[in-house]
């Protein structure tokens, strides 16, 4: 059987023009739109008034496009505010209208109200409100058609992510980068297989796409208007709607998880989501990257004319890179903190375990004649703190910490739990960001100011996770990593960095640490990364894949985050001087 050329099979501007005068009566200039199932047309009459007109390729069945008439039906009685198009009848009244093309193919005909709206792919910037309201819309839609049943929503569709397993017969088309990419998230959602059974199941939408997302002509507070085109709706997982949306709508974002957040937020004002669903949303968005980007090699053989297959493969592939580069734990955690939960679904039970527990100054170090604590301010703004040339001078800075120590007793100086400090603004700490460059300052642990050589013994007991040196500039320097178990089968870890290097042979990984234990020195700062001598303490309840290291402070905009997944020291330590309501600002 010869295969049909694209050329073939298209309907011109022309035809178009005649199919909308003969069958409907209406009269005006047509303009191609973009679609996959059929060939789109804005008929635009001379009073000003647009039409949608759909014409299907050949054969297709008319099932299916009954399929996407009963959808607009329903949705049009729904109690919520869903924008969708009326179905215009023909001449004789009829939703549908069939007849032969000039080839013979038999083409089925719809004529739909035109939507007023700019299409997503043409609207920048796409600011944080937009991408809420995409996914507030995308809500309205999951929500209305949940409790919707038509017997073709069942069936094999390539473009359902709980189908999307058909992409391993193609991964030897891809090589390098390409290849890995795909081949990881295969390997991803085979595990997450069981999972997804746990999920509600609907028919959805399935392709929130931003060539069927419109969007408003306000152009200083932009909303979704509606969302268009169900030809690809298909009963599956109902998150998975959530996904195709994230997927396509963080498209060119430097940072897309946090666009990706936004979506999430809004998406679970409509549909609220289930834990489980949150858990596997990840590799959901991904799996609806790699079915795109799947596609589009498949396409490009096909229909190598028909551009819209490919519109959206080189953002994809761009995304799908950067996408690998986040932990699934901590999108896990930014998704949960997105819908309202805590973001480490451990928090609440470490601070309640937390409580019962505590150890002291003494604990970590015993020598130290003076056990009080005192706190000094070294957050942005801090008059105590001065000017760079201040505090990047190591010792300027040791004399002033032990000047400040004098003026409170001999107390131990401690401090800068989620303190915003002004110490990293090199390359290392600098990211770009949705809005601009972004720098990691909010500081994730507890600084102890003690001098070099100090001994430090392990204030729990637990397992040598980790001995290492990370010995690049303003690094950890040698850093030891403990595990220890809360609530008999839970894990949560600590971390001490800027030791001596005598260190790295006092434990070693794997050992078995009691409470109390010697476990290294504090390092001077020609060993500790080059920082004034301290023990950074932190407390990590998840290592999001880290090995040797871990990040000691964070981005601003992440810091609710981040402080979920790092508990408070203090919440053993129950010192009053570190209260972070009550920090006591040091007197110059």
């Amino acid at each position: 059987m010869t295969p049909r050329l694209y050329a073939d099979l298209m309907i011109t501007t022309s035809e178009a023009e005649d199919i909308a005068l003969k069958y409907f009566g209406i009269s005006g200039s047509a303009s191609p739109l973009s679609g996959e199932l059929d060939f789109n047309f804005c008929i635009k009459t001379t009073s000003g008034t647009s039409y949608m007109l759909k014409v299907s390729r050949p054969d297709v069945e008319t099932q299916h496009i009954d399929f996407q008439q009963k959808i607009l039906e329903h949705l049009a009685k729904q109690e919520k505010d869903i924008s969708c198009p009326d179905i215009i009848p023909n001449k004789e009244g009829a939703s549908l209208t069939v007849f032969l093309d000039a080839n013979g193919y038999s083409r089925q005909v719809r004529m739909l109200s035109w939507i007023e709206g700019r299409l997503w792919s043409s609207v920048q910037p796409i600011s944080d409100d937009l991408l809420f309201s995409l996914g507030k819309e995308t809500g309205k839609i999951t929500t209305a058609l949940f409790n919707f049943n038509h017997p073709f929503g069942v069936r094999e569709m390539v473009w359902d992510i709980d189908q999307s397993l058909w992409i391993k017969e193609y991964v030897h088309s891809f090589t390098g980068a390409q290849k890995a990419i795909l081949e990881r998230y295969i390997f991803d959602f085979l595990s997450i297989k069981n999972q997804l059974g746990q999920c509600r199941k609907s028919i959805i939408h399935n392709d929130v796409n931003d060539n069927n997302i419109l969007v408003s002509f306000d152009t200083t507070k932009p909303i979704v208007s509606a969302i268009i085109d169900f030809g690809d709706a298909v009963h599956t997982s109902s998150v998975n709607d959530l996904a195709i949306a994230v997927a396509y709508g963080i498209m060119g974002k430097p940072d897309p998880l946090e666009a990706a957040s936004k979506i999430v937020a809004g998406y679970h004002t409509q549909f609220p989501l289930k834990e489980v669903e949150i858990d596997l949303l990840y590799v959901l968005i991904a799996m609806r990257l790699c079915i795109s980007v799947t596609k589009s090699a498949i396409n490009k053989r096909q229909e190598p004319d028909n551009d819209y297959l490919l519109i959206s493969e080189n953002h994809a592939w761009r995304l799908l890179a950067l996408w690998m580069e986040i932990d699934t734990h901590y999108a896990k955690f930014t998704f949960r903190h997105a819908c309202g939960l805590d973001a480490h679904p451990e928090q609440s039970a470490f601070g309640s375990w937390a409580k019962n527990q505590s150890f002291s100054i003494a604990d970590l170090f015993p020598q130290l004649e003076n056990k009080k604590i005192c706190h000094a301010d070294m957050s942005v703004g801090s008059t105590w703190l001065g000017h760079k040339i201040d505090y990047e001078n190591n010792d300027l800075f040791s004399f002033k910490l032990k000047q400040w120590s004098k003026k409170n007793d001999g107390a131990l100086i401690a401090n800068g739990y989620l303190e915003t400090r002004p110490f990293y603004s090199t390359d290392a700490y600098c990211k770009e960001g949705n809005h601009g460059p972004q720098y990691r300052s909010v500081h994730l642990g507890m600084d102890f100011w003690v001098d070099a050589g100090i001994h430090l013994h392990a204030p729990f007991e637990g397992e040598v996770f980790s001995v290492f040196d990370n010995d690049l500039d303003k690094d950890y320097g040698p850093t030891i990593i403990l595990k220890h178990s809360f609530d008999d089968q839970k894990s949560f870890y600590t971390l001490y960095g800027h030791l001596d290097k005598s260190t790295l042979n006092v434990v070693k990984k794997g050992q078995y640490i009691i409470k109390g234990q010697h476990i290294g020195y504090i390092g001077n700062e020609t060993e500790n990364g080059h920082w004034t001598p301290h023990l950074h303490f932190q407390i990590m309840l998840d290592l999001l894949g880290h090995k040797h290291n871990f990040p000691g402070v964070a981005f601003p905009n992440e810091t609710d985050i981040w402080k979920s997944i790092c508990p408070d020291p203090n919440l053993f330590l129950q010192s009053n001087a570190l209260l972070r309501s009550e920090k006591i600002i040091p007197r110059t």
